[in-house]
């Protein structure tokens, strides 16, 4: 709860904690080539939603879906592969936001030789609604692909890559923009 400020109402003095119901069932297949499989349902009471009133209880929310996710590895390549398919239900016919109902994820790490790897991940994410200006709107799909190579020097690392390698415009949440093509540099120094 937050009380009111005297500019913005973000609280609710009746607000109740959402309640859960979870039901995960997965088959896994370990070893240098490796899978999962997992079906779902979560079934939330009482989940939390934000309006232009502040947060509040809104109904019931359904979740229920499949993930795939797949590994292969060898001395000098990680292959992993995912796809998520879900469904999503509201009590009260609403869309749900800022959920997509289909992802896939793509991730390759190759070793050029012990101290030097390379890295690129790939992901797609599927349209979804969102809220702008007390509006539904589709936000479209998009797709990410991140590059990076890593050196490893006896504790340290050192990485540069490139995220939205693309420079795909999109938006994880109506109304906010995200980065464009960025490059980066990291160094981790371990004593």
């Amino acid at each position: 709860f937050v009380p009111y400020d005297g500019a913005y109402k973000v609280g609710n003095e009746d607000l109740h904690p959402e309640r859960s119901r979870t039901f995960d069932l997965s088959f896994k297949q370990m070893g240098a080539n490796s899978y999962e499989i997992t079906l779902f349902n979560n079934f939330i009471y009482d989940y939390f939603y934000y309006s232009s009133d502040g947060y509040e209880n809104k109904g019931s929310f359904n979740s229920q879906g499949l993930e795939v996710s797949a590994s292969q590895k060898t001395k000098q390549v990680i292959l992993k592969e995912g796809i998520t398919l879900a469904k999503f239900d509201l009590s009260d016919d609403d869309e749900v936001l800022r959920r997509p109902e289909q992802k896939i994820d793509f991730n390759i790490d190759y070793n050029l030789t012990d101290k030097f790897k390379l890295n690129a991940h790939w992901k797609w994410i599927a349209a979804r609604y969102d809220s702008a200006s007390s509006q539904e709107v589709v936000m479209d799909a998009y797709d990410l692909t991140n590059i990076s190579v890593r050196y490893q020097h006896f504790k340290n690392d050192y990485q540069l890559g490139i995220n939205n390698l693309f420079d795909r415009e999109y938006e994880d949440i109506a109304g906010y923009g995200t980065m464009g093509l960025t490059l980066f540099a990291r160094a981790n120094f371990n004593y």
